[in-house]
């Protein structure tokens, strides 16, 4: 599937799940999850204890509603947001949420076709990164390794990239999307790629992308999904570039 059809399936599906898509409580555990991994390993990101010992410009790609965003807001002193959504941009962006912070979400698809003033924007202010997250997204990507390699370049040089999925999952060996809608998961399958996220792909994808050192870390506890699913285990690749 191309990258505009797979871009415009997951822009539509989460335009219409909004805001209850991060009600569910298996959502908020995962988020909750993720979030304390990542707080955790501050120094292995290279995330200071506090934004006023060292300026930092943090990238947080397919950002939703600003989970990693506001987890790291004590951490950073900039923060930008890019989603394929504009209901997530909107629910990013509302003042509830940014609080007057330096942080903002512009609504876009790195992996589209772009206007001259949007392209300018993202090669502008979205530029020079110290830190770029994409969290739960690869395997919503139509082309994994460009959309890393796109992340990579707007890292200044040093800047450091997570990436945070699923590992070892296999979209064709998933339940079917009515088993899924049923569980509560949703239709959900058709806004997936065919990837499987294993230690040796992910290094290679960092590496690929333009990281000269990459990582890859299990998350020590399973997270628990709806019935069809039971137990899975995430994983955080860290490239440096």
């Amino acid at each position: 599937m191309s990258a505009d059809n797979l871009g415009e399936l997951n822009r539509k599906h989460m335009n219409d799940v909004g805001e209850s898509a991060f009600k569910q409580q298996w959502i908020v555990d995962l988020g909750n999850q993720i979030t304390a991994y990542i707080l955790a390993h501050l120094e292995w990101l290279g995330t200071p204890p506090n934004k006023t010992e060292k300026p930092m410009k943090l990238l947080d790609y397919a950002c939703g509603n600003g989970l990693i965003s506001k987890a790291l807001l004590p951490h950073v002193s900039t923060i930008r947001g890019i989603d394929v959504s504009d209901k997530m941009v909107d629910l990013y962006n509302s003042p509830a949420r940014t609080n007057n912070a330096d942080m903002s979400a512009i609504q876009a698809d790195l992996l589209a076709p772009t206007d001259a003033m949007l392209d300018a924007l993202i090669k502008g202010e979205y530029s020079d990164f110290d830190i770029a997250v994409t969290s739960m997204a690869l395997h919503h990507f139509a082309d994994p390794q460009l959309m890393l390699t796109k992340l990579v370049e707007r890292l200044a040089i040093g800047g450091r990239i997570l990436v945070i999925d699923w590992a070892n999952e296999a979209v064709a060996d998933w339940p079917a999307e009515g088993v899924l809608k049923e569980a509560g998961l949703g239709d959900v399958r058709h806004t997936l790629n065919d990837s499987v996220f294993t230690e040796k792909s992910v290094v290679e994808l960092l590496k690929g992308a333009g990281c000269r050192e990459a990582e890859f870390v299990l998350c020590p506890e399973t997270s628990k999904l709806p019935g069809v699913f039971g137990e899975k285990r995430l994983f955080f690749g860290l490239g440096t570039k």
